[in-house]
């Protein structure tokens, strides 16, 4: 029996224990029934097809990101004047020059967007922290989120137990080096 036919009759199988229905009859489009795990209670839309491209990175010393893909997908030169803009929580940076008092000016440079201090307020960024950047669609502008913001979106806020780890203290560490000698003090008498 060939392979392959073999795996389609196994995986058929599967998704019919999973789904509790014959694994053909997915909606349209759906190639041999297969669907994407979803988690439960966490309401996705449906693809529209359009492709995002997205990068995940930290904020540096210099309030610098990593953004090069996600630059590249929406047709930034490889150096420009950008502009950021903060409306509600929502963050977006495209090419050009402010020409409203909520914009703020900044600048892309060898792949790193410099986050303004608007911005970094808006999202509660210091360095070291995680940044998650994705092209918009048909745009040429960048949606900017904190990625503990989308992280915790997508698992849902931390459990008793998430709260206990937050809460015990961490022991400080010794330096490898160690203390210079002292003479011993005199016993007292």
């Amino acid at each position: 029996m060939d392979d392959g036919l073999d795996k389609k009759h196994r995986t058929s199988a599967f998704l019919t224990g999973m789904r509790g229905t014959q694994a053909n009859e997915g909606p349209p489009g759906d190639v041999l029934g297969v669907v994407h795990a979803r988690r439960q209670g966490l309401a996705l839309p449906a693809r529209d097809g359009a492709r995002r491209v997205g990068s995940l990175g930290c904020m540096d010393a210099q309030n610098r990101v990593h953004v090069t893909e996600a630059a590249r997908a929406a047709g930034w030169a490889p150096e420009c004047a950008v502009v950021v803009s903060v409306d509600g929580g929502a963050v977006r940076a495209w090419p050009g020059t402010p020409m409203h008092p909520t914009q703020s000016p900044t600048r892309f440079k060898a792949g790193r967007l410099t986050l303004p201090r608007p911005v970094r307020a808006v999202l509660g960024l210091v360095a070291g922290d995680q940044v998650m950047v994705a092209s918009e669609p048909g745009t040429g502008a960048l949606v900017i989120a904190a990625a503990a913001d989308v992280l915790q979106a997508l698992t849902g806020p931390a459990g008793p137990f998430g709260q206990a780890v937050a809460a015990t203290p961490v022991p400080v560490r010794r330096s490898g080096v160690k203390a210079a000698w002292r003479p011993a003090e005199p016993a007292a008498s």
